[in-house]
């Protein structure tokens, strides 16, 4: 230890800030690639002498999981439209994500509380800027109805809201550590929230609020008022949505929701909702028409290779085609149920279902409170990611990186606390 205190530089808090830095910006791969692979090569010089397998076998249903994702994504190959485009999918969107998963694993194994500390501070000074810089963006482009992405997707921001539901998620963690930097972190991702406008942050946020109320809260006067609150705001915003944006007209499809039950795919231009409400209906339930005729067998990995598939799936029956088709189905659950199969889809959920059980575990056995506000952002943080892959396809972008990245930190954190405990 005393060698490690004289010594040198914290090259690995310098690779990974800039890694975490650039995730939310586009157009920046070769740095993050840079980033990530000095990174790779700092943690597997220094800390090589403690990789085994040992450590894995904890979270051996994890990886069971993970090898049955990975058989079916391999098993596609057989019937996919495009082999290329699968191979550099299940490379870049699987394959890369689960050894980077392993490595945040084993670097998270071998730190002390101090360095994990200086991490936390890393991503709450990262999100701090990033929601400032979106905010910035919006007032220039003169506020509503601009949809702000930061430097991500602006316009539009359907990638940048994952962010910001990390950034709530994150700061309501905080108020068990620095009240003053929760609350403002609070301030800026709600005022980010509103520039940024994107129905699916507003609903990753409304779940994150939920979520930390029933689950994490105590206090059973807040769970009442939390449940009459949203309850009248869903009464409000049903009896007013018609007044708002089309977007935002909840009354007009749940009216007309029998529609989609009725008309087929291509027809749901009928639909009198939103386009980007009937497009996506539409996809859906063309990928969920092929399915319950072929629930099991895999056709491809990956999220570009919906429209490919759907085209050659209803050569004979146009009516299944979706009214307007895009390379991704915009739900990764539907996604992955379109490309792997029912079996897909259950491993898929089981990733998010373990990483809840042991974020939610470590906030039950945390040693500090460091830990158990981890295991809250963490918590918190995948509940609005899951919200949001739910009206896009966004597991595989930079926000995926940044999923697996905190997993594999997750996971290290959570194997000292009983490292002869093996969780199922």
């Amino acid at each position: 230890m005393k060698k490690d205190k004289k010594n040198k530089f914290p090259w690995d808090l310098l690779f990974l800030s800039v890694y975490i830095a650039f995730l939310p910006v586009a157009h920046v791969a070769t740095v993050q690639s840079v980033s990530s692979v000095l990174f790779v090569i700092y943690v597997i010089v220094k800390y090589k002498h403690t990789f085994s397998l040992e450590p894995l076998k904890k979270f051996k249903s994890l990886w069971i999981a993970f090898a049955v994702y990975t058989f079916l994504a391999f098993l596609s190959l057989f019937f996919t439209p495009d082999k290329i485009e699968t191979l550099k999918e299940i490379k870049g969107e699987l394959l890369e994500h689960l050894f980077f998963l392993i490595i945040f694993f084993f670097y998270a194994i071998n730190i002390d509380e101090k360095r994990f500390r200086q991490i936390l501070g890393i991503i709450f000074f990262v999100l701090f800027v990033h929601n400032i810089i979106n905010i910035i963006i919006w007032t220039k482009h003169g506020g509503w109805p601009f949809r702000a992405g930061g430097f991500l997707d602006t316009p539009g921001g359907e990638r940048f809201g994952i962010w910001i539901t990390y950034s709530l998620s994150l700061a309501i963690s905080l108020f068990y550590i620095n009240k003053i930097a929760a609350f403002f972190l609070l301030i800026l991702s709600l005022l980010s929230s509103i520039a940024n406008q994107v129905r699916a942050t507003f609903l990753g946020i409304l779940f994150v609020i939920l979520f930390y109320v029933f689950v994490f809260n105590k206090k059973l006067i807040v769970k009442y008022i939390t449940s009459v609150c949203i309850i009248l705001a869903g009464i409000l915003f049903y009896s007013f949505s018609s007044k708002l944006p089309p977007r935002y007209n909840i009354k007009s499809v749940l009216h007309n929701l029998h529609l989609v039950v009725i008309l087929p795919p291509h027809e749901f231009n009928k639909i009198p909702i939103d386009p980007s409400i009937y497009e996506r209906l539409s996809m859906w339930k063309s990928a969920l028409l092929y399915r319950f005729k072929h629930p099991f067998v895999p056709q491809y990995f990956g999220r570009f290779l919906y429209k490919k598939s759907i085209l050659k799936e209803f050569e004979g029956n146009p009516q299944n085609i979706p009214v307007h088709l895009y390379p991704q189905v915009h739900n990764d659950y539907i996604g992955t149920l379109h490309a792997l199969g029912i079996f897909g889809l259950i491993t898929f959920l089981y990733i998010f279902y373990f990483k809840l059980k042991i974020s939610y575990r470590l906030f039950q056995l945390g040693e500090n409170i460091y830990e158990k506000a981890f295991g809250i952002f963490v918590f918190l943080g995948t509940i609005g990611y899951m919200m949001s892959i739910m009206f896009g396809s966004f597991f595989g972008d930079s926000e995926a990186k940044f999923f697996f990245l905190l997993y594999g930190l997750l996971l290290g954190k959570f194997y000292h606390l009983d490292k002869k405990e093996e969780v199922v």
